[in-house]
This record gives C-alpha cells, structure tokens and sequence, in this order.
C-alpha cells in the first residue's frame, strides 16, 4: 500500500501475523520547483466596434499564447482550459481549449479566437466617442483550467485562475495600430 506522508510516500508492507514493515522515501527533489508561465505573445483585435445604440460591441480577438514549463522532471497535463476575455468587467465569450499536455522543459502554443457580438451596459456619448477613437483596448484575459502532474507515483491534481491584463491594439486594414506587449498572466484574485 502506497500512503502519502507530508512530502514523503510510504510503503506499508502487511506481513502475515502481527509483524508490519513500513518504508518511506522522499521526493522533494522530484516534485515541481519552478512555477508554469503562462503568457500571451501576441493579441489584436481586428475588429471591435461599438453600434450606433452604443450597446452592443461587435469584436474579433485572436491570441497567441504559451504555457512554460520550466521543471526539470515534471509533465503536466491539462484536462480542462478555458478562457474568457473581458472588457469593462464585462465577459465578451469563452473559448475551450482540447486536453494537452507540457513535457518538462517545454512550452506549447495556444491560439484561442473571440468573435461575436456583446450587449454591453449602454455608454453615453462621451464614452462612445472615447470608444470610437481608441486605437489600443484594455482587455482582461480570464484564464481557468485543471491540470495534473504526477509526483514520483502521486498524482497532484490542482485547479486554478489566471489573470492576464492586456492593452490590445486594434488593426484596421490589416496594419496594427501599435506593437502588443508580451504579458505574463497571474493568479486571479478571487
């Protein structure tokens, strides 16, 4: 039998009668050391407009981003990624990602796609015009998944929230209006 004991495993060997052995081992050196990074490399909107009701955004969003892993013995593999960009607190879609996995020392590639329209708390028209003559968007990238990795024999299951606060440009033509800025995510405050 297999226990997990603070850092250490345990083996429990039951012998026959009263006689049992235990053995226990550590594995601190195998568990996961240095933190995932997770990060948009590139954003743009190629489209995000407001109606003429200003209460509706009509957006296109694409995104490059990456998951890091910088350990040197662990895999971790993700069952479940979602992500929700926001503008204003105000969630525009969601997209969910297929299962993947990150060797360690690796990094793999995420390109989620937003489009869509999104009621929206109506603007008055300052806000409009404000809107209207934008060039760059603050967009909150809402990032929730499930992961595992596995720990000597232990398998350690987490789930957990990212925030990812973009300045995203809009492109108009094809030409963006300014460069995005690599931006790492952090845990989201709950």
């Amino acid at each position: 039998m297999l226990k997990k004991c603070g850092c250490c495993f345990c083996i429990i060997v039951v012998a026959l009668g009263s006689l049992s052995l235990t053995a226990c081992f550590a594995v601190r050196q195998f568990s996961p050391s240095k933190p995932i990074i997770y990060q948009v490399t590139d954003a743009s909107l190629t489209q995000f407009n407001l109606t003429a009701t200003n209460n509706t955004i009509l957006y296109n969003l694409s995104l490059n981003m990456t998951v890091q892993n910088r350990n040197k013995w662990n895999d971790f593999h993700y069952e479940h990624f979602e992500a929700v960009p926001s503008y204003k607190n105000q969630d525009l879609s969601k997209s969910i990602l297929e299962p993947f996995g990150v060797a360690h020392r690796d990094t793999y590639d995420l390109n989620p796609l937003f489009k869509g329209l999104r009621p929206v708390t109506a603007l008055t028209n300052e806000e409009a015009s404000n809107f209207r003559n934008s060039t760059v968007f603050d967009i909150t990238l809402k990032i929730y998944f499930k992961y595992w990795t596995k720990i000597a024999v232990y398998k350690d299951e987490k789930e957990l929230q990212m925030a990812c606060y973009l300045k995203v440009p809009l492109s108009s033509t094809g030409k963006l209006a300014e460069n995005f800025q690599s931006t790492k995510c952090d845990k989201a405050d709950h």
